[in-house]
């Protein structure tokens, strides 16, 4: 791949456009997706080999966008997780994902697209995120290990800092608060903090 496409893919970057824009302004420009996407993964700090495995298969994909689709070609590709950047976690991160892991293990299971959304979020940093979605949705009635499940959780959620988030309902709920006060198994959602109703 010639490094003009990935100094153009980091140039783009560099203006504040999101990694899908970039992907589907370098597809237009070099009418070829493949050699646009590794550019904008290497030129995310994606180390090459992890580029190529994270866009193995895709090359069908990518060589059927017709023209004017780069844009949906790209946004695929970021719901895949292909343009995450992995981060590095201090010593507090480690432990909420060690703590996030157990809990994952003892849910039981989860549907595809959540097992994969909690996959990303832990790999990009996005720890709170990764926290609060099994917190919404408690252990698998059958295969999962509620007390395991419920004491790792609750343990991941004394190292998460306080933050308010704005869940679906509407609601404000403070996730780091309220995990003293982690539902029970059948319950679905958080508690709302002191003073949040």
């Amino acid at each position: 791949m010639p490094d003009l496409l990935v100094e153009a893919a980091r140039a783009g970057l560099l203006t504040g456009a999101s990694a899908v824009d970039v992907f589907a302004e370098l597809a237009r420009k070099a009418a070829d997706s493949p050699s646009a996407a590794l550019a904008v993964c290497l030129a995310l700090g994606v180390p090459r080999a992890d580029a190529e495995q994270r866009l193995d298969g895709s090359d069908e994909l990518l060589d059927e966008l017709n023209p004017g689709e780069e844009r949906m070609g790209g946004e695929i590709l970021e719901t895949l997780g292909v343009f995450d950047v992995d981060r590095s976690l201090d010593e507090r991160g480690e432990e909420i994902k060690r703590w996030l892991g157990t809990a994952i293990g003892a849910h039981g299971t989860f549907g595809s697209g959540h097992a994969h959304s909690l996959w990303r979020r832990l790999r990009t940093g996005a720890l709170t995120g990764a926290f609060l979605s099994p917190a919404d949705s408690g252990p698998h009635p059958v295969e999962g290990a509620p007390s395991t499940y419920w004491e790792a959780l609750t343990r991941a959620g004394e190292f998460c800092p306080p933050t308010t988030t704005k869940r679906t309902s509407g609601s404000r709920r403070r996730s780091s608060v309220a995990v003293g006060r982690l539902p029970g198994p059948g319950a679905g959602v958080l508690e709302p903090a002191a003073g949040e109703a």
